[in-house]
This record gives C-alpha cells, sequence and structure tokens, in this order.
C-alpha cells in the first residue's frame, strides 16, 4: 500500500550489499509496510517493543565474521594466488565515483608502549601522544613532522584511554586507573604546554557529555536516584557554572535524557561530541537543551548557558531512540502514546507541541534516529518478519514526508555520519563503520562498499578509510566535498587501533602500538 500524507504544519559491517535507494517523491512503489503522516497526537500501553535478543545476535554475528576476516588477511595470498592474489583484488580501494591521488605522506612515526594504553589525538598544528611507562602516562605534544613541543607525566596508569580536543584543552578520559584504586578518571589539561588543570573520579556511563560551549561542558549525570542532573562545567577550572536536579529514576544504558538543539554546519555556539572520540556530524550545539523525563513522559527546555527553563510540558517519546535537530525533537513516541506499533514523531523546541508523526505497521521497529542532511532525519527500522523490511529511512524535517530509503541486511546496527557534502553510512557494532558507503544527501551512492573496508573517523567533509590486503593495514583519506580520494598509506600489519583528524592532520595508533603523523595532500 502506498504512503499516505496529511502532514500537519510545522510551527516553523559485514557482509552489507546495500541496494540502490529508492525515491518517494513522483515515483508510486509499493512499500512492506504503511507510512501515513497525519494530524494531531500519535495514537494512545502496550508491551514494550525492544528486540535486544536481536542486537546482541547481531553484534555477536558481527563479530565473527569480523575475526573471520582477520583471519583470513593473515593468510598467504600472494603464495596462494600467485600475487596479490584474489583478497588483494578484491580489496583494491573502494569501488568510487572519485579520483584516487597520491598516498598520505607519512611525516613522523614514534613507538609506543605496547604494555600499557596509548592513545593519540590530531589538534591544531600537533599530534597529541600519550602512553602509559612505568605506572603514569607520558603524554607529548609533537609537530608534525616530530618536533617535540612539550612532555608532561600525570598520575595516571589506566587500561585504557581516549582523548577529546576541546579548543586549547584536551580532556584525557583514564579507564579503571591503578593509581586512583582503579577508578575510571577525567583529566583536562592545558593544550599549550600538558599542565594538567585537574583530574577526578570520572565513571562514562555516569557521565555523558551533552556539548561543548566554548571551554565549557554541558553533561548529563546519572548516578542514581537522588544524583541524576543536567550540569555545565568550566574545564579550565573543574568548577560548575550551573546545575539542575533531575528526575529520581534509574537509567537504561541506551537511554539518554538530555541532548542539545543540534543545528546543520558551523552556525551555532557550541559543538557537539564525536561518537568513538573521532566520528563527528556536520552539526553544532544550538543555545538550548531538552531535558527529558521519559518515564512521566515530560520534559524542560531549558537555556544552555543559564540552566533556565524556557518552556515546559508533555513529551511522550521513548528515551533510547531520540535526537534534537532542525527545532524539533524527533523520536520514537512511548509505548503509552502509540500502544502496538512503533510512531516516529516530532515535537516542536518552541511550545512541545506535534508538529508531525509517521505510524508504522504491526512488526515494524525504529531503532534509532539522527540527523542525517540538512532538514532531513532518518529511522533505522527493522522489521520481525518480513526479509525485506530493514532500512534506513529519510524523512523531511519540515513535512515528515519520506524522501529516500536504503534497504539493509540489518537495521540494528546501521550508523551514519554527516559532512558537509555527503553522508557516511554504514554498519557500527563497536568504534568503526564497516562496509563503509559514501552517499549524498539524495540518497545516491558516491563511494560504494567494499569488504573489509570501514571508516575510522568522519571530520568536516574528511573521511578516514581503512581496508586491508596481502601486505597489513592501509588508511586513506577522503574528501565528500572534491569527490578525491588519497592513495592508501600503510598503517601496519595490524589493525589501526584509532585515527584522529584535525585539518589536514591525520594521526593514526596502530595495531602495532605505533603512532604515525600524515598530512593530507594539497591534490585533495
Amino acid at each position: 500500500m502506498l504512503p499516505q500524507h496529511t502532514p500537519q504544519s510545522p510551527p516553523v559491517p559485514p557482509a552489507r550489499h546495500p541496494v540502490a535507494p529508492s525515491f518517494m517523491p513522483g515515483t508510486p512503489q509499493q512499500l512492506p509496510f504503511k507510512l501515513n503522516v497525519q494530524k494531531g497526537p500519535a495514537p494512545a500501553a502496550g508491551p514494550p517493543r525492544r528486540w535486544i535478543a536481536l542486537s546482541v545476535a547481531t553484534s555477536l554475528l558481527t563479530a565473527i565474521v569480523i575475526t573471520v576476516a582477520v583471519a583470513l588477511n593473515q593468510f598467504d595470498w600472494n603464495g596462494a594466488t600467485g600475487g596479490d592474489g584474489i583478497l588483494g583484488d578484491a580489496l583494491d580501494g573502494l569501488g568510487t565515483e572519485t579520483d584516487t591521488g597520491e598516498a598520505l605522506p607519512l611525516l613522523y612515526e614514534q613507538q609506543l608502549s605496547a604494555s600499557g594504553a596509548s592513545a593519540v589525538a590530531a589538534a591544531d598544528g600537533k599530534a597529541i601522544l600519550t602512553e602509559v611507562v612505568d605506572g603514569a602516562t607520558v603524554a607529548s605534544a609533537v609537530t608534525p613532522e616530530g618536533e617535540t613541543l612539550w612532555t608532561q607525566t600525570y598520575e595516571l596508569e589506566p587500561t585504557e584511554m581516549f582523548l577529546t580536543v576541546v579548543g586549547d584543552l584536551m580532556i584525557i578520559d583514564a579507564m579503571a586507573s591503578a593509581v586512583d584504586e582503579g577508578e575510571d578518571m577525567r583529566a583536562v589539561v592545558s593544550l599549550e604546554d600538558g599542565a594538567l588543570l585537574w583530574k577526578r573520579q570520572w565513571t562514562s556511563y555516569e557521565r555523558n557529555d551533552v556539548a561543548y560551549y566554548g571551554t565549557e561542558l554541558v553533561f548529563e549525570q546519572r548516578d542514581g536516584f537522588e544524583d541524576n542532573a543536567v550540569i555545565r562545567l568550566d574545564l579550565a577550572t573543574g568548577e560548575e557554572v550551573w546545575s539542575k536536579p533531575g528526575p529520581e529514576d534509574l537509567l537504561g544504558s541506551e537511554e539518554r535524557r538530555v541532548r542539545a538543539d543540534a543545528v546543520w554546519g558551523e552556525g551555532a555556539a557550541g559543538t557537539l561530541p564525536p561518537d568513538s572520540h573521532a566520528l563527528y556530524d556536520n552539526l553544532t550545539a544550538g543555545d538550548r537543551l531538552v531535558e527529558l523525563d521519559s518515564y512521566e513522559g515530560t520534559a524542560v527546555i531549558r537555556d544552555a548557558a543559564t540552566g533556565e527553563a524556557l518552556t515546559s510540558g508533555a513529551l511522550p517519546i521513548d528515551g533510547e531512540a531520540w535526537t534534537v535537530y532542525d527545532d524539533l525533537v524527533v523520536a520514537r513516541a512511548s509505548d503509552e502514546a502509540s500502544p502496538g506499533r512503533d510512531t516516529l514523531v516530532a515535537y516542536s523546541l518552541s511550545d512541545l507541541g506535534e508538529a508531525w508523526s509517521v505510524p508504522f505497521d504491526a512488526g515494524v521497529g525504529i531503532q534509532h534516529v539522527k540527523a542525517c542532511g540538512e532538514h532531513l532525519v532518518c529511522a533505522a527500522v527493522d522489521h520481525t518478519s518480513a526479509d525485506d523490511g530493514y532500512k534506513t529511512i529519510a524523512f523531511d524535517t519540515a513535512t515528515g514526508d519520506q524522501v529516500w530509503e536504503i534497504p539493509v541486511d540489518w537495521a540494528v546496527e546501521d550508523h551514519w555520519y554527516t559532512g558537509a557534502n555527503g553522508l557516511v553510512f554504514g554498519d557500527q557494532v563497536f568504534d568503526t563503520v564497516s562496509e563503509v558507503q559514501v552517499r549524498d544527501f539524495a540518497g545516491q551512492v558516491i563511494v560504494e562498499g567494499e569488504l573489509f573496508t570501514s571508516a575510522l573517523a568522519v571530520r568536516g567533509d574528511r573521511v578516514a578509510l581503512e581496508t586491508s590486503d596481502a601486505d597489513g593495514w592501509s588508511v586513506s583519506i577522503m574528501d565528500m566535498d572534491t569527490r578525491t580520494q588519497t592513495a592508501p598509506a600503510s598503517a601496519g600489519a595490524d589493525v589501526p587501533e584509532h585515527v584522529s583528524l584535525f585539518g589536514d592532520l591525520v594521526v593514526v595508533l596502530g595495531g602495532d602500538w605505533k603512532a604515525r603523523v600524515y598530512i593530507v595532500p594539497d591534490v585533495i
């Protein structure tokens, strides 16, 4: 049955072989489920629809495939096939509409400790290299050519370490630090000279970074019944700017209670934290925050600068699948608001009035919701019984009309990241996007995904891609604006651990724990 649209006026990685997108405008088509954009509230409590078992099974299956892929890559395909071999031929770059240029010039490399945690980050004009040595964390800032700018030692001995650059500061998230009684710690240091500004206990699942405004952080605290809060913190001093208590509820690991108003491009005051410390979207943070109480079905819209409430009211949405974008809250409706079926619904930020809703047929589930272009929001959906019911669908934020869709093998792990001129799309089970495709905002493929090709980092219009062949692993950079791509540069024999991008600077932490610093050539 064809979708029928009667919109209310808005108040304003593995084994993926997606087929070409289909388009709604002017092209009637049959869908395996019905989409109806309707006026008024979503249909009025049914059983929860969280397919946890499917998600776990999918993650296990993907992990098995990745393991097989790594094993295959260790086989001597050169010897077996006489030459690069069939695997090498299959992985000889992406099938693309881009021009492939010269390889990334390697300017500097440094062996980091293989016996402790290590991490790297790219910043303005410098690479940051950190490693645990003799029970402490040693950090160095070097120029792209390897000249040391400063070196500092911090009382942190983590099992894992992650770096986030915020203006002229750097956040160090140190997991299970032995010198801190095994606690997860956060430290903030100056990028000017590496001086430690402060450190404290900071458990990631109890505190979620929401947005950065200059060098101030808004985060969601979820310590328990009495300590839930939304807090603005001065990263330079560690002092609170303001704090507002939250509802006394226990939250699921996938629930998010606070989100910033995301704005397309660079026009807003703040920045949004990357996913997996490397995957950014072409979004900035506006001056409003949405604080959700999903159990009560209510929300407060707050001024990000002061924390003061701007408006409040009913917001009956699910806390696991929602986003704030284009002056709207777009989400999966709560079970109470839409019993028996999943409904994608949009509410105005100005008064929390409903703008539009899209109810799906029974058996169709919305897995997650996120911006996927200027005035576009995407929902990854699955179907309990239809083999062809897994897809990511783009909707016009103004009307709720479907714009395009991408059928996929699985919807549970579908993720996407936006540049100014393209969309990075693929499976994300861990911290990379596997079987990656690059698409334009009409849903058309710019770069077709290949086996064992993943996106390690996205920032601006740059995408860091890893590929493997008989000789090991390589990294290349694609520009979604110019549609050009560097030739692959060797990143060692083992799977890269992390890639960080900042402008033309590329810093790679290899699986051999060697840090490599590259500069993107002018040709792209």
